[in-house]
């Protein structure tokens, strides 16, 4: 949505097609930025039946649109897209890549089957590019983009700083292995046995929901972590650190959303974070082990000062860099590409 209301696609006749209907209101959304919007399966979550059924409505769905190009994103849907255009070299297939590994292992075997159908491959970072090229491509397609997923409107909140060894710290991601709450769960029981009554509200929710509630009570903490679910307002809300401890990552938009609303930052540099992270404008932790983030978490709490000024040397960087006029300036040159990739002339 936010693509679309950035000006991606812009001079295009836009039609988005989800694989089931899903939750929440982004349909209506969509429609209200003057998309055609629909889905193929009236269902609020998929099962793996629903990729086969998925495939043979697609490929109806393609008969009656006949589109010149078809963007495929997320990796379910990708896997429907390429395998339904198969046989229509006509028809120009985008892959938009956001993650450089996948849920499951079946996937990346279907990926790396499939890749040669991809004509063109968009990624929200460099690094995602490079990564999902080695690891999910058979070959490099011709054309590929780097597409900023962010469009910032000018930082409106001043650099925020930690307040003493009472400080908020906060997390928003689903709840997932891959993204590591519980070792944030456990850094705060580190901190708190030393004497830092920390507090930790984690945004979001998933399957581990359950089992980071136990471990915060094991740990005697419960009272210290909060799951507040999927809220998206929470950059304005109250905290003092944002600490990533994921183990993978694509461009991680949340990091990038508090870096903008001032709020100081802490995380290992890897996936799309390469493309922006820095000791200059993040507190750099070695690795996302529980010893590791309570360490840059003290760190950042014990030196204010030094957390202050990274975190406002972050806001420029977001502004500069993924800011409305760069994004969009960006917007324009994939935009000339798309039309140029069906032979139609420049708007």
């Amino acid at each position: 949505m936010k693509l679309v209301a950035g000006g991606l696609f812009q001079g295009c006749d836009l039609w988005v097609v989800t694989l089931i209907r899903g939750k929440g209101n982004v349909m209506e959304q969509l429609v209200a930025l003057g998309c055609d919007a629909s889905f193929l399966i009236d269902k609020p979550q998929m099962s793996h039946a629903d990729l086969v059924n998925g495939a043979q409505l697609f490929r109806r769905c393609v008969a009656r649109i006949a589109p010149d190009i078809v963007i495929a994103s997320l990796p379910q849907a990708n896997l429907v897209a390429r395998v339904s255009l198969m046989r229509r070299r006509d028809i120009k297939l985008i892959s938009f890549e956001h993650n450089t590994h996948l849920a499951k292992r079946a996937y990346e075997i279907a990926f790396r089957a499939t890749s040669g159908r991809v004509d063109c491959t968009f990624a929200d970072a460099a690094f995602t590019l490079e990564t999902v090229f080695e690891r999910l491509y058979r070959k490099t397609p011709a054309a590929k983009f780097v597409v900023p997923l962010v469009d910032f409107g000018p930082s409106e909140r001043a650099p925020r700083g930690l307040a003493g060894r009472n400080a908020h710290i906060i997390n928003a991601a689903r709840f997932t292995d891959v993204k590591n709450q519980a070792a944030l769960i456990e850094a705060v029981a580190i901190l708190r046995r030393d004497g830092y009554a920390v507090r930790l509200t984690l945004y979001g929710d998933g399957p581990n929901r359950d089992a980071y509630c136990a471990l915060a009570a094991r740990l005697g903490v419960a009272d210290a972590v909060e799951m507040a679910g999927f809220v998206t307002d929470w950059p304005a809300r109250d905290a003092d650190a944002f600490v990533l401890a994921s183990h993978h990552e694509g461009l991680c938009i949340v990091l990038l959303e508090a870096m903008h609303a001032g709020i100081p930052v802490a995380g290992p540099i890897l996936g799309g974070v390469r493309d922006y992270g820095s000791p200059e404008v993040m507190k750099v932790v070695p690795d996302v082990s529980a010893a590791a983030l309570a360490q840059a978490i003290r760190d950042m709490i014990d030196d204010p000062e030094a957390t202050r000024e990274r975190a406002a040397r972050a806001v420029d960087l977001v502004d500069s860099r993924y800011g409305r006029a760069a994004t969009r300036a960006r917007y324009c040159e994939v935009n000339a590409a798309l039309r140029d990739m069906v032979g139609f002339p420049a708007i």
